[in-house]
């Protein structure tokens, strides 16, 4: 099943998989649709199917990430109580993709405790390595640029 195969859903119980999988609303989008904008309702988490997605973040759309791995999951904001989406996702090329309403999967959360606290355990990681990511490409600007005055403490 693709969704087990993102690292969000990896190795969770057959029966949160299956009941994830039943609630999933699955689309095909052309090369240039966008499945949500910066500032849109967080209303459903993603999970890329086949295809290409860049996600980008700022009023400049810098492009954040390219998502391309069968399984992986974006649309983080729905899961951790956000109103709206913090960036954008773009289809660089036709998409598959499955999504679930952020209230449906909240209430398997609850139903599967256990498999809801890894997920988000994951989400947490995968936040905090994004971060040391930003962080570090940060970093290399100011270096480049020769400036000071940017520091972390982490």
């Amino acid at each position: 099943m693709f969704v087990e195969k993102g690292y969000l859903f990896h190795g969770m119980s057959a029966e949160f998989t299956d009941e994830i999988s039943r609630c999933l609303i699955h689309e095909t989008h052309a090369k240039g649709d966008l499945l949500f904008k910066a500032g849109d309702a967080a209303d459903f988490l993603f999970v890329l199917e086949s295809g290409r997605v860049r996600l980008s973040a700022g009023d400049r759309g810098i492009v954040t990430r390219i998502v391309e791995k069968e399984g992986d999951a974006l649309g983080w904001s729905s899961l951790v109580g956000r109103e709206s989406y913090s960036s954008s996702a773009e289809c660089l090329t036709e998409a598959r993709i499955a999504k679930i309403d952020k209230d449906v999967l909240n209430e398997i959360f609850n139903r599967h405790p256990d498999c809801g606290m890894l997920i988000f355990r994951r989400l947490a990681r995968l936040i905090g390595e994004r971060l040391l990511e930003n962080y570090h490409q940060m970093s290399a600007q100011h270096e480049e640029k020769g400036t000071s005055g940017f520091s972390y403490s982490g």
